[in-house]
């Protein structure tokens, strides 16, 4: 799969968001900057150095509804068309099902855009059993779910 074309296909939709998954260490975080080089319409979110530079409220404490509102509450500045989450495992890893189906759900039908949000969501996690199981769908019939596996490797070419 192209994303360069999905993720201009995902513009056009209210139900933008996208999960990317993948086993650890499989180069989730390669291909997003491989991603962020090649397109200057991407905010990034490294979800982990965020944390650690503000780990409020702690991490047990930190379901579901609190990155919610921690993510709801990012200003990002109108001119980025894509928000890209990266090195969320080590948070998502903490939740129980219940917790993980909530973000889903969310995914599903709560974050849509230009309602909620005004960018493309695109989360990238490692993938576990609720990932592999579960299925946003796209007016065009396609997954938003999508392994890094099936992806086309994206090669910076040196401009934008």
């Amino acid at each position: 799969m192209n994303f360069i074309q999905f993720l201009a296909t995902q513009q056009l939709e209210d139900r933008q968001a996208i999960v990317v998954h993948g086993p650890a260490l499989s180069g989730k975080t390669k291909f997003v900057n491989q991603l962020i080089n090649l397109n200057e319409n991407i905010f990034l979110i490294d979800f982990l150095s965020s944390y650690i530079q503000n780990p409020d409220p702690p991490i047990h404490l930190m379901g579901f509804s609190a990155f919610k509102e921690y993510l709801l509450s990012l200003e990002i500045p109108d001119k980025y068309k894509i928000v890209v989450i990266d090195q969320l495992d080590f948070l998502f890893n903490t939740w129980d099902r219940s917790e993980k189906e909530k973000f889903i759900q969310w995914l599903r039908t709560g974050l849509r855009s230009p309602s909620v949000v005004k960018q493309v969501y695109v989360f990238f996690i490692q993938t576990d059993d609720i990932i592999n199981k579960s299925k946003l769908i796209n007016s065009l019939g396609q997954n938003r779910i999508i392994g890094l596996e099936a992806l086309e490797n994206i090669q910076y070419t040196g401009s934008n």
